[in-house]
């Protein structure tokens, strides 16, 4: 299950915060964040864009990830609550479509694209097709939702 120490010292530390966000309230389920809000992020199987790394070159560019098929970008936060709720789905999303990059860029550490995407609120969810942003959705998202939302804007169907 886990590789390295890392992510044991990282699951270790958010499983405090995975236990309160296992029993969240319906009316949560639009959230968005605020710096108020506060969580951490655990380190999973997606990808993670670092801080060294460009935005651009690593996801829109002629040779960027995006040229392969349709990339789904998460821009996230560590203080971001709702962020926290919609890694499981994500998680969940990446299981049904295999073929589907999912990318998640701290928002805190890629100001530059924040701008560039004009980013207002988190999470926010980009469909990016062939180098060009093609959809957007901002806040926390129901699974049947995004698998409809990626169905139609991301032109995917459920792999077997």
């Amino acid at each position: 299950m886990f590789r390295s120490k890392v992510q044991i010292l990282a699951f270790l530390a958010i499983l405090p915060a995975v236990l309160c966000f296992s029993f969240v309230p319906a009316s949560l389920s639009t959230a968005k964040c605020s710096r108020s809000n506060y969580a951490t992020r655990s380190l999973n199987m997606l990808l993670t864009l670092e801080k060294e790394e460009s935005f651009d070159d690593k996801i829109m560019g002629e040779a960027g990830l995006a040229s392969s098929g349709p990339v789904l970008v998460d821009f996230w936060a560590t203080w971001c609550g709702p962020c926290k709720l919609i890694e499981p789905i994500l998680n969940d999303v990446q299981t049904t479509y295999p073929s589907l990059q999912i990318i998640k860029v701290n928002a805190d550490e890629h100001k530059q694209a924040v701008k560039d995407y004009k980013v207002t609120g988190l999470p926010l969810l980009m469909v990016v097709k062939e180098g060009k942003v093609v959809a957007k959705h901002e806040g926390v998202i129901a699974k049947p939702k995004l698998v409809k939302f990626l169905e139609k804007k991301g032109g995917l169907s459920p792999e077997a």
